[in-house]
């Protein structure tokens, strides 16, 4: 027999068993920056255990235990001055509901944890800014006899607007940082999961498509989630004006075995694992897009995909745990449909390994700001001349440096045990000097031309100085005519070519090259929008190429025809599919174009064949400034 007890009764009950809350241990906080850590499941740590109050005999009254807020959550793991922000762990003094308590920190604790497993955008605001308190419900199974008699009790809470967490503070206390992970849950990516279950073994993934795409769609109306990110943002910023706010995102779910067609999650297909990422993709470049629309240096993103890349769920070395059932002995949070309920709170959310990289990808943004956060690498400024045939300042080249940076060790540098590898990469495209952050230490640089790979000069440079270091490099390489005709961005110049005698992806990038440039590169959001602003009203098909091609696999997408690598992707929803096997080139779409297992809007990316009707004699030429 299942019985659910009022939440009052329930309340009451437990009351009678309150045991005084005792401080967590702790290293000393002095000169430890102030950090309040808010959002939801994947700020708190949900399923990774143990949780706050997890120990306690009135656990079902304590609000880190309901909120599953993690001892070991990623914004505890933080380090400053190698001191861990989870062993300053303080108290606020928010007004929690009459019979909810929190762990009590460190007297004088610097890390303040707000975040909570199923929080939304509205769960942070405050009431006054449309905020509303976060329900929670805790189905425990009561039964002694044995695990498969369903015997239920249910408690029901609210928790605290998040913003509290801040508002509540002393006001001597000044906040330093706000890390924040928020609008999954708006996003509804557990009822996202839930659709997904069973793709794996042949059901349809169109009921989850079409709810991304309804997702997807609306981000931008009014009231919608966007709207709702930034009223948190500004909002937070508004209660923490000192504070920088570091909102990061969230990383892919699934594995992708792309030989393989698998996600290696026997309950989600291949089209719905990316279905799934790329959403995940898309949602988090409109959070960064929303907070650098906020037009401050106190808000910035941090991208943790890289951090998870080949560590998703199902990969051999996860980093975020697959799909997890729970037994009837385990109490269930929030859990009420009939598939969730079974299912563990903590499936597809990162595991300890993926709370270190999240930590690991924070910390290394944080250590930009504040050195206390990250170790003292001793930069120095150094000016780097590349010089053409002609003895002018070069513009189309890539800089490899590749050496070793100097330890140092009480005012000794180059210590030999304390010296690390140096490694370091990047195009230039303007023919200025350019300004040189390197460590002390020894290094090879090496330029090559972009227009001919296979010509390059290299130099062994020695950093010793602090002064600013003079480095000069005389090369054989010759400088490009560009078009009159062709629009210039960002110091880069593109021509639209319509010209049906091309009909080839391959004739299309010879016939570029033979201008001295390449098929067109894209790299960024802001140059896909100028690129299609200029075709749009000039492209006469469906399609116009661009440089990138994965002809039988050879770059899996991943590297440009010009050589630079992909940082910047804007495919159609089921793109690139290599359809009917012969699709091995990009091109931009001018058209919707709709499938079974596609969705292509204007502006986005589209794999085609090398002599594609569509796309006859249309293609965009780009040369380096």
């Amino acid at each position: 027999m299942k019985k659910i007890i009022c939440s009052f009764i329930s309340i009451f009950i437990i009351l009678t068993n309150i045991v005084v809350v005792t401080p967590v241990s702790a290293a000393s906080s002095t000169d430890m920056p102030v950090v309040v850590s808010l959002g939801d499941s994947f700020s708190s740590g949900e399923g990774i255990e143990p949780y706050y109050g997890q120990d306690r005999s009135n656990k079902y009254i304590c609000e880190d235990w309901i909120a599953h807020r993690s001892t070991l959550a990623w914004g505890g793991l933080i380090e400053y001055n190698g001191v861990s922000l989870n062993s300053v762990k303080g108290e606020s003094n928010s007004d929690l509901n009459d019979v909810l308590y929190r762990i009590s920190g460190v007297d004088d604790g610097t890390w303040y944890f707000g975040a909570a497993s199923g929080a939304t955008t509205e769960n942070v605001l405050s009431k006054s800014n449309g905020g509303e308190k976060q329900p929670k419900y805790v189905t425990v199974n009561v039964s002694t006899n044995n695990e498969y008699e369903e015997d239920y009790v249910t408690y029901s809470y609210s928790l605290d607007y998040q913003i509290d967490t801040i508002t509540s503070l002393p006001d001597d206390v000044m906040v330093d940082y706000v890390t924040l992970t928020i609008g999954g849950n708006d996003m509804e990516f557990s009822t996202v999961i839930t659709k997904a279950i069973g793709t794996g073994i042949g059901f349809s993934p169109n009921g989850l498509k079409d709810m991304l795409y309804d997702k997807i769609g609306d981000f931008w109306k009014t009231d919608g989630i966007a709207e709702k990110l930034e009223k948190v943002y500004k909002e937070i910023l508004q209660e923490a004006p000192e504070a920088t706010l570091v909102v990061a995102g969230y990383p892919r779910l699934i594995y992708m075995d792309d030989d393989a067609k698998s996600t290696n999650n026997w309950w989600c297909g291949y089209l719905a694992g990316y279905l799934i990422n790329s959403t995940v993709d898309i949602f988090d470049s409109y959070i960064k897009q929303i907070v650098y629309s906020l037009n401050t240096d106190q808000a910035i993103y941090v991208d943790v995909k890289d951090a998870f890349s080949g560590h998703e769920a199902g990969a051999d070395d996860a980093y975020i745990n697959g799909l997890m059932f729970i037994s009837n002995t385990q109490e269930n949070i929030d859990k009420s449909d009939v598939i969730q309920k079974n299912i563990s709170s903590g499936s597809m959310h990162p595991n300890y390994k993926g709370a270190q990289a999240y930590a690991s990808a924070v910390q290394e943004a944080l250590s930009k700001i504040d050195s206390g956060f990250g170790d003292i690498t001793y930069n120095t400024t150094s000016t780097l001349n590349v010089y053409d045939v002609d003895s002018n300042l070069y513009d189309n080249y890539t800089v490899e440096i590749t050496g070793e940076k100097f330890g140092y060790l009480f005012g000794i540098f180059n210590y030999e045990p304390l010296n690390e590898d140096y490694s370091d990469i990047f195009t230039v495209s303007s023919s200025d000097s350019i300004s040189l952050e390197l460590p002390k230490g020894n290094y090879t640089i090496t330029v090559t031309d972009n227009d001919n790979a296979s010509n390059y000069f290299t130099k062994e440079v020695e950093i010793r100085s602090s002064k600013n270091t003079e480095i000069n490099i005389y090369t054989d390489f010759e400088t490009v005519d560009i078009l009159a005709d062709a629009v210039e961005y960002n110091g880069h110049y593109y021509k639209y070519f319509e010209d049906s005698s091309i009909t080839t992806w391959e004739e299309a990038k010879d016939y570029c090259e033979s201008l001295g440039g390449y098929l067109v590169t894209i790299t960024s959001s802001e140059e896909q929008k100028f690129i299609f602003d200029y075709i749009k009203p000039l492209a006469g098909s469906e399609n116009v190429f661009i440089g990138i091609q994965n002809v039988n696999g050879s770059t899996n997408w991943e590297i440009w025809e010009n050589g630079e690598e992909v940082i910047y992707e804007n495919w159609g929803v089921g793109e690139p599919d290599n359809y009917n096997g012969s699709q091995y080139y990009g091109a931009i779409s001018t058209a919707y174009r709709r499938g079974k297992s596609y969705f292509i809007v204007p502006g986005q990316w589209d794999d085609i064949a090398n002599n594609d009707s569509y796309v006859y004699g249309h293609f965009i030429c780009e040369w380096d400034g």
